[in-house]
């Protein structure tokens, strides 16, 4: 699976396979997907306890994290199992081992809802490790981000021998000749990214908002 496919690429540029293969542009996806989840996901890597809502009991294995959505850890351009992890140690040990597999279900990745493959006992301390994104992985905003980053990688592509340099990320690239999408799809997907980041911002405030009013109830009512 993947955020966008090669003819979402094909559609918002109108290269033609004899510029540019199926095979390349999926390529390109792949690198714009890595780049596309650095540049908007946080990496939680938490005790368990302060991370998720749930008890830790040495039966209960279904737990809610409190920064949601989840996002793609593993960069594949989706959320499951392999993009959460779990490191363990007896409570008196001091060196964490990472669990084969610590997932067994992710049952709602916008809310961040998930089962673990193993019961967490009181004997053992752990530490969970994932991707925070600011809206869910399958969101249109993320598709069109992939998109546009992959649309202008392939003009890059086949534009490196016009050019002398290029951006990714902070790398920037001089002008010599070369093709007006190169900026065009970059600034689009900086502009997308923003909001993307933007809807972070918005999803804390309101959080805080509630948590506030909340407080706000209980002062009232006692």
């Amino acid at each position: 699976m993947a955020y966008c496919t090669y003819t979402d690429v094909r559609n918002i540029t109108n290269l033609i396979e004899g510029e540019i293969s199926n095979t390349e542009i999926n390529t390109v996806i792949e690198y714009a997907t890595y780049q596309l989840n650095a540049d908007i996901g946080v990496t939680i890597k938490k005790e368990l306890a302060s991370a998720v809502i749930g008890s830790i009991d040495g039966s209960n294995k279904i737990y809610t994290l409190k920064n949601s959505p989840i996002g793609d850890m593993d960069n594949d351009g989706s959320v499951g199992t392999t993009d959460i992890e779990i490191w363990y140690k007896l409570n008196a040990d001091d060196h964490f081992s990472k669990m084969s597999t610590a997932c067994s279900s992710v049952d709602d990745h916008e809310e961040g809802k998930i089962t673990l493959a193993t019961a967490p006992a009181t004997t053992y301390d752990y530490i969970i490790k994932y991707v925070w994104f600011p809206i869910p992985y399958n969101h249109k905003l993320i598709k069109q981000a992939c998109v546009e980053l992959s649309s202008y990688m392939c003009f890059l592509k086949l534009n490196l021998k016009d050019v002398d340099s290029y951006r990714i990320g902070k790398v920037s690239v001089s002008k010599t000749a070369r093709h007006p999408s190169l900026v065009n799809f970059y600034d689009r997907y900086k502009e997308t990214i923003g909001r993307i980041r933007g809807s972070m911002l918005m999803r804390i405030t309101s959080w805080e908002m509630n948590q506030n009013m909340a407080d706000e109830l209980v002062d009232n009512i006692s």
